[in-house]
C-alpha cells in the first residue's frame, strides 16, 4: 500500500489518497468537496 496526503480546500484541509501498487486500486479519504482537485492524474492512479 501507498498513500499520498494532498491539501485541499481553501484552509488547506487535508486529504488522504490511499493506493495499492500492484492492483491500482485506490482510495479517496476526506476529499472535502475537492475530490476532481486531488491530483488523482498527476499521481498516475487513474
Amino acid at each position: 500500500m501507498k498513500y499520498h496526503i494532498i491539501p485541499v480546500t481553501a484552509f488547506g484541509q487535508n486529504c488522504s489518497l490511499i493506493w495499492c501498487k500492484h492492483t491500482q486500486q485506490a482510495a479517496l479519504v476526506d476529499p472535502g468537496g475537492d475530490a476532481e482537485k486531488s491530483k488523482l492524474k498527476w499521481l498516475g492512479v487513474v
